[in-house]
């Protein structure tokens, strides 16, 4: 018997609970560098992430205090702030001040009492303590849009081919589930099953039958065995006789050959029935032309019937076939009939595209053979099909699609029905299970009862021949009951749990889970892209049975290293007990997403076996060259991580594995690691070559946070519209998306790891200050990019401050990055980065893309002297005017394909031309959409040879080369007497020259002393600009405005009439083209000169390689040629244009 002690009663096991004092909640945090916001901002910058209960700034400047009703809403804040992009604000949890115990020196003799420590200052020491750790909350993951197998959406197309050959619904489905397990064969003891093998061995020895250990293998007859056997043949063509008459025993290849027979047939066929019945066989052919044609139908069912199962497309949504003798020979022989014929059918892609409605044949992959699919949806590759003889629903590829000619046979009656069963649980529980056993009934006959409603086979009830309710099985296998008693013996360890090996190879796709150990390793955890449903699932599968047990009865602590269900953030995790301190919060693993958080105890429960054992698939990895990165000086800041590591989203990467022995000698253990190489887009990648442009991704057709929050469209750009970041599926979302963020963070790192030789350039310390007060502001302004912020106005700058900031008015509601026009909004965000530094004393001339323009130049060396030595073997003899013409038309191409080197596309990457640029241009004659080169050549010699050419440069390096080239060019062969070039102000689009850019070029090649052809080269060009042959015009802000070239009139009169005075204008690159159009998306065979819209000072050209999603002047059709053959072919850099205009007559 129980007894009391002090009066108190005993505590039974039932009622236990862990009993501790009130803890003090970790609910404030401090925040820093936030001197610019008020406390109403801070407050509405910490509102987003849970309930503010107080906030105040301190009297040391950018310091503030946020308290947050609750430990979780602080703990979230933490985190969210530290990664908030273009911010620094040092997010920590505030910890009370610990005032240490005053010790007094004592005598030896004198015994001094202990300092006792109060238990709470204790706890708050230790979790600040285990904090240090690394902690982090599991990531909030999104899923990309799949696939979908169901076909109900198909039924409701406005053109109703489906409904068409489909009226009665037969192959409508509303969902099919998905399976993330393999599928396990029937298990067999195998003593027993040997056994049984050798028995019949000893009743029937045959050597040539063999067991393999799963199945009987055949080794063939001999002749005396094979003449037991009747070989037929069907009498029409002599092939083998699958079919055959049944009064006579004709044998038949097909039901279709026994037709052509027919007639021929009944006067020899030994059946002796009167003439009424070969009339009646008639009347039946003719009862079945009159039936309807080219829809499927199909026999009723009785109301009790034995069926197979044929397909699963849910727990309780499957199809079935009647399992009645009659009936299965029948479903026999049809499906036999399909198999035949489709061994010689020919591929639907021989002549014509598939249709939806249409029935084809496909190869049903479960036996091997052809069946019947219904086409639902047809795709550019793959087309959802229906197998109409099992139900089955899948992508089955285009060119495995194959004709059947026969009418009758193709629309032959259907033999499955697809029903519902009754009271089947809609729990999210294991209906995995309640599949696979659904699958392993397949080929049992099972009693179906059902009612009909409105043609729909409903309420059915199924009953295994041994009496076992298949409905009843199935709801057991689906619910996962609660535990009802926590304190048994059985537990799941974490080491004893399964996991999927990691994906090897290159070009992999993975999602970045948690990356809080980044720092500390170079580790990151990562699920493949292939996973994420099955963690969506699994963690589905977590709620429901969280939402059984989540109030909290009795305390549960789990040992260290066993499997726990915990609940974070209002959400149910797979849990590990990874330290237990003695404080009621022990350190959890969560398996699935890598982060290790503190968990109250009344928020953690025992886990049952199902939900503990399932197999965990995310892995740990150490990606590539950061270690070496981060010993060279590159700063991991959050915003570095957000776009090289972006967590949420797909990343591409090779993956590799590494084994290392690890211990003691005499113990050593082996030890895989994986290898992240991360692609495009991380900087210190070395083994991926460079691409001229970044091909676009194919956005999901899924509308993200995002999308939602910034009015994304997710469509294509429309025609007759100014082009914007705001249509997903155009390029100008892709620059403002991910291109720009990646240019400005390029700067903040360059600058960063150049500062102290900018400092010692440019001012001592003033400069290093003001450089670092530049690099916030740039961070400040990635973030306004990405977050969508309406346009600043340009703060007093070299003078054009008045023409921005009324342009920026002017704009109204769409004065925005992504709701503005791309143009607009792309030459502002340049605008204001180079604004930065004009309001510093000592940077104003700092060219912070200056490295990157150097290198596109010193990068092509070889290739300007193979340049360089064909034009001098040219001008070395004389020439008749047609060869000069011939050569300059190839100048001209020469100089368009330069225009390939862009930084701004590249997003600031290295750029480089390599080998012979004229022995590639034959190669890349078909890459011209379209070439006005002999206009431009009857323009320049047409009349005297004294008007002035004026190029209007793009980009420096090796394509400012190849202008000067085309310039010297023009006057040496005397086409015109003067060349002038039009150069930026300031900094623009990375690469674009500027005057400063022009003179470093002129003398780096007549200094140039490897190469004598580029030393004389650049010692020609300097005599020229001393000469005035050549000119460099005076700066104008115009070039470098938002406004397109067709305002030029009003904005710029000045430039417009020098600009008139010429007798040709060049305009070169991706940007001036896209001015000449103002980025507004004419049809793309508009005409060039339509396309101006009155800009026509004088003759004008362009030279441009396709860079953006806008173009004009193509022949009708030929821009839906090349999206057939590249989807991405206007972003890519790999087709120009050369246009002309002549000049307008007055």
């Amino acid at each position: 018997m129980a007894t009391k002690e002090d009066g108190s009663d005993p505590v039974s096991e039932g009622s236990w609970q862990l009993d501790h004092p009130a803890e003090d909640q970790t609910n404030k945090i401090i925040l820093r560098n936030v001197g610019e916001l008020t406390v109403p901002g801070i407050r509405r910058l910490c509102n987003v992430y849970g309930t503010v209960v107080d906030a105040f700034k301190t009297n040391k400047p950018g310091l503030a205090f946020v308290e947050f009703s609750c430990e979780a809403e602080a703990i979230y804040a933490v985190k969210q702030l530290n990664m908030k992009l273009g911010f620094n604000f040092n997010a920590d949890l505030a910890m009370e001040k610990e005032t240490l115990p005053v010790v007094s020196s004592t005598a030896a003799n004198d015994k001094a009492p202990p300092t006792a420590i109060s238990e709470e200052s204790w706890e708050q020491a230790s979790i600040k303590r285990r904090f240090n750790m690394g902690f982090s909350l599991p990531l909030l993951f999104n899923v990309p849009a799949q696939l979908s197998l169901a076909t109900s959406g198909n039924y409701r197309a406005a053109e109703g081919c489906l409904r068409r050959t489909d009226p009665e619904l037969f192959f409508r489905i509303y969902k099919v589930q998905e399976l993330f397990e393999t599928p396990k064969a029937l298990e067999y003891d195998p003593k027993e099953l040997q056994e049984r093998v050798d028995t019949l061995q000893k009743a029937a020895p045959n050597e040539q039958n063999q067991f393999d250990g799963e199945c009987f293998t055949f080794r063939g007859l001999n002749e005396e065995e094979r003449e037991r056997f009747d070989i037929a043949y069907c009498v029409v063509c002599k092939g083998f006789g699958f079919n055959h008459c049944k009064d006579c025993g004709t044998s038949y290849c097909s039901v279709t050959h026994q037709r052509e027979h027919f007639r021929e047939h009944k006067s020899i066929c030994r059946h002796e029935g009167s003439p009424g019945e070969d009339t009646d066989v008639e009347g039946k052919v003719a009862a079945s032309e009159a039936a309807p044609r080219d829809v499927l139908t199909r026999d009723p069912l009785p109301t009790k019937v034995n069926v197979f199962i044929t397909a699963i497309l849910t727990p309780d949504r499957i199809y079935v076939r009647s399992a009645e003798a009659d009936a299965n020979e029948e479903y026999v022989k049809t499906l036999g009939e399909f198999a035949n014929v489709g061994v010689n059918a020919v591929p639907v892609v021989n002549s014509q595209q598939p249709a939806v409605g249409d029935i084809y044949l496909a190869l049903y992959e479960p036996l091997g053979v052809y069946g019947r699919v219904l086409v639902a949806e047809v795709g550019p590759d793959t087309s959802k099909c229906v197998f109409i003889d099992h139900g089955m629903v899948t992508y089955v590829s285009n060119d495995a699609l194959r004709m059947i000619n026969d009418r009758e046979l193709k629309y032959r009656k259907v033999l499955v029905y697809k029903v519902c069963l009754t009271d089947i649980t809609d729990e999210q529980g294991e209906r995995e299970k309640a599949v696979q056993y659904l699958i392993s009934l397949k080929h049992r006959p099972l009693l179906m009862n059902y009612r009909l409603e409105a043609n729909n086979i409903v309420d059915v009830q199924l009953q295994t021949p041994e009496g076992e309710s298949v409905n009843e099985k199935i709801n057991k296998l689906i619910k996962i009951l609660p535990l009802n008693n926590i304190r048994n013996d059985l537990y799941v360890m974490y080491k004893d749990i399964p996991q999927s090996e990691p994906i090897v190879g290159e070009n992999k796709q993975i999602m970045i889970l948690n990356r809080t150990t980044i720092l500390l390793d170079s580790r990151v955890t990562w699920i493949p892209m292939d996973d994420l449903p099955y963690l969506k699932n699994l963690q589905s599968m977590l709620e429901c049975y969280g939402k059984k047990v989540a109030e909290f009865q009795q305390s549960y602590l789990p040992r260290e290293g066993e499997m726990c269900l915990v609940q974070c953030l209002k959400r149910w995790y797979r849990g590990v007990c990874y330290e237990t301190a003695g404080d009621g919060k022990p350190a959890i693993f969560l398996c699935d997403f890598g982060s290790m958080t503190l968990v109250d105890l009344t928020n953690i429960r025992k886990i049952p076996t199902q939900l503990a054992t399932k197999v965990v698939r995310t892995h740990d990895g150490t990606v590539a060259h950061l270690g070496e990165a981060k010993a060279g000086g590159l700063t991991f800041d959050a915003m570095f991580l957000d776009i090289y590591l972006p967590e949420n989203e797909p990343v591409a990467v090779d993956i590799a594995q590494t084994t290392t022995m690890k211990g003691l000698p005499d113990a050593q253990e082996k030890e895989t690691n994986i290898i992240l190489n991360v692609h495009d887009g991380d900087p210190t990648h070395q083994s991926k070559p460079f691409r001229s442009t970044p091909v676009q991704q194919a956005p999901p057709n899924t509308m993200t946070e995002l999308d939602t929050k910034y009015n994304i469209i997710d469509e294509k750009p429309p025609f007759n519209a100014p082009l914007k970041g705001q249509y997903k599926q155009g390029f100008g979302f892709y620059t403002m998306r991910e291109r720009l963020p990646i240019i400005l963070t390029q700067v903040i790192d360059q600058l960063s790891k150049d500062k102290e030789q900018i400092a010692e350039n440019f001012g001592g310390e003033t400069a290093r200050e003001e450089l670092k007060g530049a690099i916030g502001e740039i961070s400040k302004l990635k973030y306004e990019l990405q977050t969508d912020k309406d346009f600043r106005p340009i703060r007093t700058a070299i003078g054009d401050e008045t023409v921005w900031n009324s342009f920026i008015e002017g704009l109204g509601q769409d004065n925005s990055y992504f709701s503005a026009c791309w143009l607009y909004a792309e030459t502002y965000m340049y605008r204001r980065l180079n604004n930065i530094f004009e309001n510093t004393t000592t940077l104003q001339k700092l060219d912070y893309f200056q490295q990157q323009k150097h290198k596109a130049l010193t990068n092509s060396y070889d290739a300007m002297v193979a340049v360089l030595r064909s034009i001098e073997t040219f001008n070395g003899e004389p020439k008749t005017a047609d060869e000069i013409g011939s050569f300059f038309r190839k100048l001209l191409k020469l100089n368009l394909w330069g225009n390939r080197c862009d930084l701004s596309i590249s997003a600031g990457q290295d750029v480089k031309q390599d080998g012979d640029p004229f022995s590639l241009l034959d190669s890349l004659e078909t890459c011209i959409v379209s070439d006005h080169t002999l206009a431009i050549w009857q323009c320049i010699t047409a009349g005297p040879a004294s008007g002035i050419v004026e190029i209007i440069n793009d980009n420096s390096g090796y394509e400012l080369f190849t202008d000067l080239c085309l310039a010297d060019f023009i006057v040496h062969h005397k086409l015109a007497p003067k060349v002038c070039f039009n150069v930026k102000a300031i900094p623009w689009y990375i690469s674009d020259v500027t005057p400063k850019d022009m003179h470093w070029t002129l003398d780096t090649l007549s200094a140039h002393d490897t190469q004598p052809l580029l030393a004389q080269f650049g010692a020609r060009l300097k005599r020229h600009f001393e000469a005035g042959t050549f000119e460099m015009r005076p700066v104008d802000n115009f070039w470098t405005s938002p406004y397109e070239f067709y305002r030029m009139r009003d904005i710029a009169p000045a430039l417009y009439d020098t600009l008139s005075q010429a007798k040709l204008l060049v305009f070169k690159g991706d940007l001036n083209y896209r001015k000449l159009l103002g980025d507004f998306n004419f049809p793309y065979s508009t005409p060039f000169v339509d396309a101006l819209r009155g800009f026509q000072p004088t003759n004008l050209c362009t030279l441009r390689t396709v860079k953006a999603d806008l173009i004009c002047g193509l022949p009708e059709g030929m821009a839906d040629e090349l999206t057939r053959k590249d989807a991405s072919w206007m972003v890519t850099g790999e087709y120009g244009v050369i246009q002309f205009a002549a000049k307008c007559p007055l």
